[in-house]
């Protein structure tokens, strides 16, 4: 049994457009229709909105797309078989996608809050970039995709300033090395002081000799 969400190509535009509408009593897509010369209003969002209200997406990026065409080209044995694989490939591709665009958007319903828990910031510049550059469906479904992921962080990750801006350990290293100083300086303070206390009995014993000298020449004399 096809699921109640289920979308073809055939069958995608229609589904993201207002349907079952009574133009002629709900007037919340009346328009002059009658003045243009369309008698149906309901070309509104069909035939008018299928030819100027829309544009072509690719369904795969140019990397997915070239690595298709690439395996079913040394598949196909000539051009009408390619073709044909080529078509049920691109059908595979869409049903995938979309498969996983509706998880995506059954997730996101479930989990309001998953925007404050993002993927890495560089995972999703890279996607976004690869969707601004090709605007593609699977592009689109992996941006929104990479939120779902189970193996997500339960906090975000460190800003790239983080270690910058943790606080400085202690100037321990500093303290010791000013004490170390100090010590040095301390220490040689008493070496000056220890040569200036020994050189303290070298002026005595100066002293001495001098007091022996006047006695003996006091003795002289008295005896001459």
């Amino acid at each position: 049994m096809a699921k109640r969400w289920h979308r073809t190509l055939d069958t995608h535009l229609g589904a993201h457009t207002p349907c079952n509408t009574d133009y002629l009593y709900d007037d919340t897509w009346d328009w002059d229709s009658w003045r243009v010369g369309y008698k149906d209003p309901s070309v509104l969002f069909t035939t008018l909105h299928a030819e100027y209200n829309t544009l072509k997406c690719a369904i795969q990026d140019p990397k997915n797309w070239h690595s298709d065409v690439s395996e079913i080209a040394r598949t196909a044995n000539n051009k009408d078989e390619f073709l044909t694989l080529l078509k049920k490939r691109q059908e595979q591709r869409f049903d995938e996608i979309q498969t996983a665009w509706q998880k995506t958007i059954i997730w996101f319903a479930n989990n309001p809050l998953c925007e404050d828990n993002p993927p890495d910031n560089a995972v999703l510049w890279e996607i976004f970039l690869q969707f601004s550059n090709h605007f593609s469906y699977d592009c689109l479904v992996r941006y929104f995709g990479s939120y779902t992921t189970v193996d997500q962080p339960s906090t975000r990750p460190l800003p790239p300033n983080a270690v910058e801006s943790r606080p400085a350990k202690p100037p321990q290293a500093k303290r010791k090395g000013k004490g170390k100083g100090k010590m040095a300086k301390s220490s040689g303070v008493i070496k000056s002081s220890s040569r200036a206390s020994k050189a303290k009995p070298k002026r005595d014993d100066n002293g001495q000799g001098g007091v022996r000298r006047s006695t003996r020449l006091q003795q002289r004399a008295e005896q001459s």
